[in-house]
Parts: structure tokens; C-alpha cells; sequence
């Protein structure tokens, strides 16, 4: 990551606002002043300049690698993890609006608790001692969902010898081995393709199968095979409640597929 001077000065100083006021996420947009979200709630920091294009261009060009970079290019809307100085680190989207790019920092926890730890609910603690089936983990944008993920498979590296293996787009939390084994898999950058990470359970001792990217019809059958194999799979998806997610993930497939896709989540 290579920035000029100014530049870092000025992204160090809304990083630390954003730290500073335990803010979620860190909104960059041309001719806007930065906005954070606190507690829930956008508030836009008025004292700031208001944001340039050479400014967003300078940070996304920095931040992002040249694999990224024409993924942006192509798509004009992208999606990576950063880590500054190994102190923090922040999911990032870069994405076109009105013929310029905009630039969002999602704070990620460096370390996140094993479940046991948390404040929550006894049914969702109980989490931790299924062995096999289906754990769909359901929450709008910034719900939580992600990081309640990662308590979980915290917990299970924690108290238990298991042979664990993430696919992600892209990688969040990072983890350390304790009593099992965590291989976390990045789609697109270790695998081309969800449906590709299916050899690679195949091929491997796999107890949990962790899946956190954007399903469609031939990655929601994926998941299924998992199942069906006898692994533990958990699953993130972007649904504000549990049955819009149940509902997602029947819907992804043809009319003449979901009733049997419906027997089988059943």
C-alpha cells in the first residue's frame, strides 16, 4: 500500500474518528463530506472537507491489488479486506455511482470471543454442539451476522478437534488454530467458484463446512451435497429475518425444484 503523504494523513484521521466513536462503517463519497455510521445511525463529519475524486481514486488505487483493480474495472463494483499496521482491519467496497467511484471501510474485529463468551441466548450457545446438519445465520447489512459466525467457529476451534474449512468472498475474521484445524478458502483468489470447493471437501478430512458467499441455484446445491455428506455446514445469509432466508434459498432454484428443495431443508 503506497500512499502519498497527504492522502495517508487525511485516511488516518477518519480511521481514528471512526475508531474514536466506535463507529461501524466509513462512507467516502465525491463532493460529500466523510459520513460514519454510529450506533446505527449516519452522521456526516460537516468539519471535513468535502471528498474529491482524486482523493477516492488515490486510496482505492493503494488499496486495492491490480487483480481487484480489474475487477473494478470490469464490474465497477468491488469487494476486499485490508489490515493497516497490523492494529486494524476493515472489509472495503468500491463501487461506481454517477460516473465516479465511492469508497466504504467496514470496521472487523482483529479478535472475536468464542461463542461462550457472549451475552446471547442459550439456544444459539447450544449452537456449538451440533455435529451434523444445517446452521443458517441470517441478519440484514452490519447486523451482526458475520461476527456471531465467527464466535462460532471460535467456540469450535476452542473446545473441540475439528477439521474446519471456510469459503468466503472475501476473508474477514482470520483465525488461529487451537484444538482444530481452520482452513479458510477465498473464492476467486483460492478457488474459482463455490461448486469448486466441493472436490476440495471431497478430497479432505472435513468435519464443518463454513459458507459465507452469495448463493445461487449451483452453490445452494453445493451446500446441500455438504449436508447430505454428513458435514456440520453453517451458513450466512443476507436476509432480515430466518424465513426470508429459508425463502432466498428455495427461491434460487426453478419452480419445478423447490418442493423437493423444501423436502430436503426440512
Amino acid at each position: 500500500m503506497l500512499l502519498d503523504s497527504a492522502t495517508e494523513l487525511r485516511l488516518n484521521k477518519l480511521l481514528s474518528a471512526l475508531s474514536e466513536y466506535k463507529g461501524s462503517d466509513l462512507h467516502l463519497t465525491v463532493a460529500n463530506p466523510p459520513s460514519l455510521r454510529i450506533w446505527g445511525k449516519l452522521q456526516s463529519l460537516a468539519n471535513e472537507p468535502l471528498l474529491t475524486n482524486d482523493f477516492l481514486t488515490n486510496l482505492i488505487q493503494a488499496l486495492l491489488t491490480d487483480v481487484q483493480l480489474q475487477k473494478l474495472k470490469l464490474t465497477k463494483d468491488v469487494t476486499a479486506v485490508v489490515t493497516f499496521k497490523g492494529k486494524s482491519r476493515y472489509k472495503l467496497h468500491a463501487y461506481s455511482q454517477q460516473g465516479n467511484y465511492s469508497l466504504t471501510f467496514h470496521t472487523i474485529p482483529l479478535n472475536v470471543a468464542p461463542l461462550s463468551r457472549w451475552t446471547i441466548h442459550t439456544a444459539v450457545q447450544q449452537c456449538s454442539q451440533i455435529q451434523t446438519g444445517l446452521i443458517v445465520v441470517a441478519g440484514g447489512y452490519g447486523a451482526g451476522k458475520s461476527t456471531l459466525v465467527a464466535g462460532l467457529v471460535e467456540e469450535l476451534n476452542q473446545t473441540s478437534a475439528h477439521h474446519i474449512m471456510t469459503f468466503e468472498q472475501p476473508i474477514e475474521f482470520v483465525y488461529t488454530d487451537a484444538q482444530s484445524i481452520v482452513e479458510q478458502v477465498e473464492i476467486g483468489v483460492d478457488i474459482p467458484d463455490l461448486q469448486s470447493g466441493l472436490q476440495r471437501v471431497y478430497q479432505e478430512d472435513v468435519d464443518i463446512v463454513v459458507v459465507n458467499t452469495v448463493l445461487d441455484a449451483a452453490s445452494m446445491r453445493t451446500v446441500l451435497h455438504f449436508v447430505e455428506m454428513g458435514k456440520l455446514v453453517i451458513l450466512e445469509v443476507m436476509a432480515p429475518t430466518i424465513q426470508l432466508a429459508l425463502t432466498s434459498m428455495v427461491g434460487v432454484f426453478h419452480a419445478a425444484e423447490q418442493v423437493s428443495v423444501r423436502d430436503e431443508l426440512a
